[in-house]
């Protein structure tokens, strides 16, 4: 049987929201920060960053002009791997017209892709190749989110080396679609509201789990409680994460998850 911890929904807030150009917010597991300043009529620029703390994935939206000298409309995302453009698979963003001159590109980059990328290098294709984006006030943004993390991650007690991109994730088995058994839930059923919790659990070094949290509680313990035990039961890993040198270390995984209770 393993043990676990029940953490309650996170609801402090970061000792700094604002800078001159950004406010930060924090939601379900993700630090948010967006320009709150106007967006420059001729300049392609970063306007939100949302990072997801435990995952690691981000989503960028860039505003940038609709027509201009040498820009494509609903143009081709970029980004830099050492220095070198890369292009974003379509899959992995969405441009959407806005009105006036300007539209929106968001773009979604994997853990994988995150550890290497610039913001400051993300762009839009150019009919030259090159890639631009507005440095301006971008580096305050980004300070302004790592330090959301880092509050966060301190709120819930996770080593952000255990969480970061160095190392390979642990491998589950078996299928984790059956991880969770609602089965397991208390018989009480009163509500029958819907719930979309977020829990997470540490990895040991063995593969093993432990430590659960909810990232996002659904406001009664007990049924808090019995969604980590659910997944106590179930979760399994055939291997551990491994870090760059071959070593096994302690990692994170978890589910979002939507029940009707």
């Amino acid at each position: 049987m393993f043990s676990f911890v029940m953490f309650a929904l996170v609801t402090a807030t970061p000792p700094e929201t604002h800078v001159e150009n950004w406010d930060a917010a924090y939601h379900d597991g993700h630090c948010i920060v967006q320009r709150n300043g106007s967006v420059s009529a001729d300049e392609v620029e970063v306007t939100s960053i949302s990072w997801d703390i435990v995952f690691n994935y981000f989503k960028v939206t860039i505003s940038a002009p609709v027509s201009g000298v040498g820009w494509k409309t609903m143009g081709e995302p970029t980004y830099e791997v050492a220095s070198e453009p890369m292009r974003v698979p379509k899959p992995s963003f969405t441009s959407r017209k806005l009105s006036g001159k300007r539209y929106d590109v968001e773009v979604r980059l994997s853990r994988d892709w995150a550890k290497s990328v610039s913001f400051s290098g993300l762009g839009l294709k150019t009919a030259d190749g090159r890639r631009v984006v507005s440095p301006d006030g971008l580096t305050d943004g980004q300070n302004l989110l790592n330090a959301c993390r880092s509050q966060y991650l301190q709120q819930l007690d996770i080593d952000p080396a255990e969480v970061g991109y160095s190392f390979t994730r642990a491998i589950p088995s078996p299928n984790p679609k059956i991880w969770f058994d609602e089965a397991d839930l208390p018989r009480s059923r009163s509500d029958r509201a819907l719930y979309r919790p977020f829990v997470i659990w540490r990895v040991d070094t063995n593969g093993q789990p432990s430590r659960c949290k909810l990232v996002s509680s659904s406001g009664k313990v007990e049924l808090d409680v019995a969604i980590c035990s659910s997944f106590m039961k179930r979760v399994r890993y055939s291997k551990p994460a491994i870090d760059a040198n071959g070593n096994p270390i302690a990692s994170w995984d978890g589910r979002r998850i939507a029940i009707i209770y």
